[in-house]
């Protein structure tokens, strides 16, 4: 019997689980459809994919059955890891609700979805290329201004080094600190502690 999975994700305090219950359980009401199970996390998004909860209800879900949530971004942190999970659930025939984004895709129309999903990955490939672009716009243009990008002698070694010319890049396009540190899984102080070090700001 093919089952119905209701998937919650909050990953701050401020964030309300009862506001996405709310909206898949008006939406499922509205449609007849009837959720079986309910699964409920408070974790951030920067976790992987496994400690998220989705890679082990992928394993459970079969062919027929339905994963269903509030919007889009609950399943993934980034656009390639939300085309990696519906191209995963549509190729096991997993049928798929995003309720926000009026998304249903569904093994039935199968050549729809994978046109859905090929949009989805032209468009994060365009993400990666964009964000490259203005890395080395940016790189170049702090070069020409004379700033040496770098880790300075007797600083200890960090793993933000390799990503310094994309944090450069992102600083001059006014891309707050904070959110900075989100992209790259490390906390505000560390990425603070990181900048004033490298003298980037």
């Amino acid at each position: 019997m093919n089952k119905t999975i209701a998937y919650i994700r909050v990953s701050t305090a401020k964030q309300d689980m009862d506001t996405q219950e709310f909206e898949i359980l008006r939406y499922s009401q509205r449609n007849k459809i009837q959720i079986d199970t309910w699964i409920k996390l408070k974790i951030s998004s920067r976790k992987s994919l496994y400690d998220r909860g989705i890679e082990n209800i992928l394993e459970t879900l079969s062919k027929g059955d339905t994963l269903i949530t509030s919007e889009i971004s609950r399943i993934g942190r980034s656009l390639s890891q939300v085309v990696y999970i519906i191209d995963k659930l549509i190729n096991k025939g997993v049928n798929f609700i995003a309720i926000k984004q009026n998304m249903h895709l569904t093994s039935e129309n199968n050549m729809t979805s994978k046109i859905q999903i090929g949009l989805f990955a032209l468009m994060s490939e365009l993400e990666r290329d964009l964000l490259s672009e203005r890395t080395k716009v940016g790189v170049q243009r702090a070069r020409e201004s004379g700033k040496v990008l770098g880790k300075p002698r007797n600083c200890r070694h960090s793993k933000l080094d390799s990503e310094i010319e994309k944090i450069q890049s992102l600083l001059e396009k006014n891309v707050s600190k904070s959110s900075i540190a989100k992209m790259l899984d490390v906390t505000p102080q560390a990425m603070h502690y990181f900048i004033k070090t490298r003298k980037l700001c």
